[in-house]
């Protein structure tokens, strides 16, 4: 684990959610104002740059280690941490007991809610990332898409969605449709990112490391400098 890492695993454990989020999003927005500045500054035809300058811009950004791992006990892991965060907001009422997650992969947030009596479906656009556990969790799950859920006005207490909304074509129609679901004094909690137009928003954290990468070259380009296998497996 890097330092840096180990920094802000210390600061969640003793500084309070509220402020902590408060200031990274200042330091965020202070980082990002140079990038700004350039970017409003730039023409409207792009400029990508090639292959030699992604080669030589990789050498000064190198890959960090990986600590959001997908073996399984990282994503029971995962899982349980989301739970208990989305629980905290209801600890002072009884009356959240029906759970909705839009684009739950592999389940295991639905997993850790089934472990802790609540009842719970998942649905996602595919299914085929399911773990085992979470199939025998008791959960509901369903290939349907978001953006036109097939369940009635008012099914749930809480809606919740980890890191899909940055890949629903029309996020909009999906916020609509949680709305929809989701009965009156209910829960809605969406947790997403890093966005498309941000340092890391071609999410590719084990393969190209630049910042902005999505932003400077092609994806032709960025294609044929990663074999599409590792392309997909970083997203």
């Amino acid at each position: 684990m890097t330092h840096q890492r180990q920094v802000r695993q210390l600061a969640k454990r003793i500084i309070p959610k509220s402020p902590l989020v408060n200031a990274w999003a200042a330091w965020c927005r202070l980082k990002a104002q140079s990038a700004r500045h350039i970017f409003e500054a730039a023409g409207d035809s792009p400029a990508w740059l090639g292959m030699a300058e992604l080669d030589a811009m990789q050498h000064a950004y190198p890959l960090e280690p990986l600590y959001y791992g997908y073996d399984p006990d990282s994503i029971v892991a995962r899982g349980r941490e989301r739970a208990r965060a989305m629980l905290d907001l209801t600890r002072h009422s009884d009356q959240f007991h029906r759970f909705l997650d839009l684009g739950m992969w592999d389940g295991m947030t639905c997993f850790a809610l089934q472990e802790l009596g609540k009842s719970t479906t998942g649905i996602d656009i595919r299914v085929e990332g399911l773990d085992r556990r979470a199939i025998d969790s008791g959960a509901d799950f369903a290939a349907m898409d978001a953006a036109h859920l097939g369940f009635a006005d008012e099914s749930f207490d809480f809606v919740f969605s980890f890191n899909s909304f940055e890949h629903f074509p029309d996020p909009e129609l999906v916020l609509r449709e949680a709305l929809r679901v989701l009965r009156p004094g209910g829960y809605l909690y969406l947790d997403f990112g890093p966005l498309w137009l941000t340092p890391k928003g071609a999410h590719q954290f084990e393969t190209i490391t630049v910042p902005y990468v999505e932003c400077l070259f092609t994806k032709e380009t960025l294609t044929a400098a990663v074999p599409l296998s590792e392309l997909v497996a970083a997203l």
